[in-house]
Protein backbone atom coordinates (compact mmCIF):
# COMPACT_ATOMS: atom_id res chain seq x y z
CA UNK A 1 0.00 0.00 0.00
CA UNK A 2 1.10 3.53 -0.68
CA UNK A 3 0.83 6.20 2.01
CA UNK A 4 1.33 9.94 2.08
CA UNK A 5 4.92 10.75 3.14
CA UNK A 6 3.60 13.64 5.22
CA UNK A 7 1.86 11.18 7.57
CA UNK A 8 -1.75 11.99 6.74
CA UNK A 9 -1.49 15.76 6.47
CA UNK A 10 -0.78 16.59 2.82
CA UNK A 11 -2.72 19.84 2.92
CA UNK A 12 -3.58 22.71 5.19
CA UNK A 13 -6.79 22.22 7.18
CA UNK A 14 -9.34 24.47 5.48
CA UNK A 15 -12.02 23.97 8.15
CA UNK A 16 -12.54 26.35 11.00
CA UNK A 17 -13.84 24.65 14.10
CA UNK A 18 -14.89 25.60 17.61
CA UNK A 19 -11.71 25.30 19.63
CA UNK A 20 -12.74 26.50 23.10
CA UNK A 21 -15.07 23.63 23.98
CA UNK A 22 -13.71 20.72 26.02
CA UNK A 23 -15.02 17.21 25.49
CA UNK A 24 -17.16 16.58 28.60
CA UNK A 25 -15.98 14.07 31.16
CA UNK A 26 -19.07 11.88 30.91
CA UNK A 27 -20.23 8.93 28.82
CA UNK A 28 -21.46 9.96 25.36
CA UNK A 29 -22.90 8.03 22.43
CA UNK A 30 -20.39 7.68 19.60
CA UNK A 31 -21.86 7.31 16.11
CA UNK A 32 -20.66 5.97 12.80
CA UNK A 33 -22.17 8.52 10.43
CA UNK A 34 -22.92 7.93 6.77
CA UNK A 35 -23.07 11.06 4.64
CA UNK A 36 -24.43 9.90 1.27
CA UNK A 37 -24.11 13.35 -0.37
CA UNK A 38 -26.15 13.99 -3.46
CA UNK A 39 -24.40 12.48 -6.47
CA UNK A 40 -25.18 12.44 -10.15
CA UNK A 41 -25.33 9.27 -12.18
CA UNK A 42 -25.03 5.95 -10.45
CA UNK A 43 -22.50 6.28 -7.62
CA UNK A 44 -21.13 3.15 -6.05
CA UNK A 45 -21.90 2.43 -2.41
CA UNK A 46 -18.20 3.03 -1.67
CA UNK A 47 -18.58 6.66 -2.81
CA UNK A 48 -20.41 7.76 0.32
CA UNK A 49 -18.57 9.33 3.23
CA UNK A 50 -18.24 7.61 6.61
CA UNK A 51 -17.07 9.38 9.77
CA UNK A 52 -17.28 9.22 13.56
CA UNK A 53 -19.09 11.81 15.70
CA UNK A 54 -20.41 12.45 19.17
CA UNK A 55 -22.57 15.31 20.42
CA UNK A 56 -20.97 17.37 23.19
CA UNK A 57 -23.79 19.76 23.97
CA UNK A 58 -25.54 22.86 22.65
CA UNK A 59 -24.15 26.40 22.46
CA UNK A 60 -25.94 29.62 23.46
CA UNK A 61 -27.44 29.92 19.96
CA UNK A 62 -28.96 26.45 20.16
CA UNK A 63 -26.45 24.94 17.73
CA UNK A 64 -25.25 21.39 18.33
CA UNK A 65 -21.59 21.12 19.37
CA UNK A 66 -20.13 18.03 17.79
CA UNK A 67 -16.76 16.27 17.81
CA UNK A 68 -15.77 14.64 14.51
CA UNK A 69 -13.17 12.19 13.30
CA UNK A 70 -13.16 12.15 9.52
CA UNK A 71 -11.14 12.31 6.35
CA UNK A 72 -11.38 15.61 4.52
CA UNK A 73 -12.09 15.05 0.85
CA UNK A 74 -12.14 18.71 -0.15
CA UNK A 75 -9.00 18.43 -2.26
CA UNK A 76 -7.88 16.01 -4.95
CA UNK A 77 -6.99 13.48 -2.27
CA UNK A 78 -7.99 12.56 1.27
CA UNK A 79 -6.50 14.27 4.30
CA UNK A 80 -6.63 13.30 7.98
CA UNK A 81 -6.62 16.62 9.81
CA UNK A 82 -7.28 15.06 13.19
CA UNK A 83 -10.24 15.52 15.53
CA UNK A 84 -12.27 18.69 15.11
CA UNK A 85 -15.02 20.24 17.21
CA UNK A 86 -17.58 22.34 15.41
CA UNK A 87 -21.18 23.40 15.47
CA UNK A 88 -24.14 22.18 13.47
CA UNK A 89 -26.97 24.70 13.18
CA UNK A 90 -30.62 23.73 13.48
CA UNK A 91 -31.07 24.46 9.77
CA UNK A 92 -28.09 22.27 8.83
CA UNK A 93 -29.35 19.45 11.03
CA UNK A 94 -32.88 19.72 9.60
CA UNK A 95 -31.64 19.56 5.99
CA UNK A 96 -28.99 16.90 6.57
CA UNK A 97 -29.21 13.63 4.69
CA UNK A 98 -26.61 12.04 6.97
CA UNK A 99 -27.51 8.91 8.91
CA UNK A 100 -26.07 8.50 12.43
CA UNK A 101 -25.65 4.86 13.47
CA UNK A 102 -25.04 4.27 17.19
CA UNK A 103 -21.67 2.59 17.66
CA UNK A 104 -21.14 2.58 21.44
CA UNK A 105 -21.43 4.79 24.51
CA UNK A 106 -17.86 5.74 25.46
CA UNK A 107 -16.24 7.46 28.40
CA UNK A 108 -14.01 10.50 27.87
CA UNK A 109 -10.93 8.27 28.18
CA UNK A 110 -12.31 5.87 25.56
CA UNK A 111 -13.12 8.74 23.19
CA UNK A 112 -9.60 10.12 23.62
CA UNK A 113 -8.24 6.65 22.79
CA UNK A 114 -10.45 6.53 19.69
CA UNK A 115 -9.09 9.95 18.66
CA UNK A 116 -5.51 8.70 19.09
CA UNK A 117 -6.26 5.67 16.91
CA UNK A 118 -7.92 7.87 14.26
CA UNK A 119 -4.98 10.28 14.13
CA UNK A 120 -2.54 7.38 13.73
CA UNK A 121 -4.57 5.67 10.97
CA UNK A 122 -2.66 6.27 7.76
CA UNK A 123 -4.31 7.72 4.69
CA UNK A 124 -3.44 5.97 1.46
CA UNK A 125 -2.51 7.95 -1.62
CA UNK A 126 -4.95 8.37 -4.51
CA UNK A 127 -5.30 5.23 -6.58
CA UNK A 128 -4.61 2.99 -3.58
CA UNK A 129 -8.29 1.99 -3.38
CA UNK A 130 -8.84 3.87 -0.14
CA UNK A 131 -11.73 6.03 0.91
CA UNK A 132 -13.34 7.15 4.16
CA UNK A 133 -15.07 3.78 4.55
CA UNK A 134 -11.75 1.92 4.43
CA UNK A 135 -10.33 4.41 6.93
CA UNK A 136 -13.27 4.03 9.34
CA UNK A 137 -13.02 0.25 9.11
CA UNK A 138 -9.30 0.45 9.92
CA UNK A 139 -10.02 2.73 12.90
CA UNK A 140 -12.72 0.34 14.16
CA UNK A 141 -10.41 -2.67 13.77
CA UNK A 142 -7.72 -0.92 15.81
CA UNK A 143 -10.33 0.14 18.39
CA UNK A 144 -11.34 -3.52 18.75
CA UNK A 145 -7.70 -4.51 19.32
CA UNK A 146 -7.55 -1.90 22.11
CA UNK A 147 -10.79 -3.17 23.67
CA UNK A 148 -12.83 -0.07 22.79
CA UNK A 149 -15.25 -1.91 20.47
CA UNK A 150 -16.45 -5.48 20.11
CA UNK A 151 -16.58 -7.36 16.82
CA UNK A 152 -20.38 -7.44 17.12
CA UNK A 153 -20.59 -3.63 17.56
CA UNK A 154 -18.41 -3.17 14.49
CA UNK A 155 -20.41 -5.65 12.40
CA UNK A 156 -23.77 -4.16 13.43
CA UNK A 157 -22.69 -0.58 12.66
CA UNK A 158 -20.88 -1.46 9.43
CA UNK A 159 -23.79 -3.53 8.12
CA UNK A 160 -26.22 -0.69 8.88
CA UNK A 161 -23.90 1.83 7.21
CA UNK A 162 -23.70 -0.25 4.05
CA UNK A 163 -27.51 -0.33 3.84
CA UNK A 164 -27.84 3.48 3.72
CA UNK A 165 -29.35 4.43 0.37
CA UNK A 166 -27.45 6.75 -1.94
CA UNK A 167 -29.80 9.53 -3.11
CA UNK A 168 -29.88 10.66 -6.73
CA UNK A 169 -30.02 14.31 -7.66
Amino acid sequence: MSYFPTINHPYYNRRVGVFSIEDPNKPLQVYLVVNPRYQQGYPAAKDVQWLFTWDMGVNKDGDLIQRRLELDSGFDSLSNNGPITWTVSKAEKASSISVAIPLRVMSLAQRKSLETIAVAAKVKTPGAACNSQNWCEEVMDQAQKKGLLTSQEIKTASDAARRVAVPKK
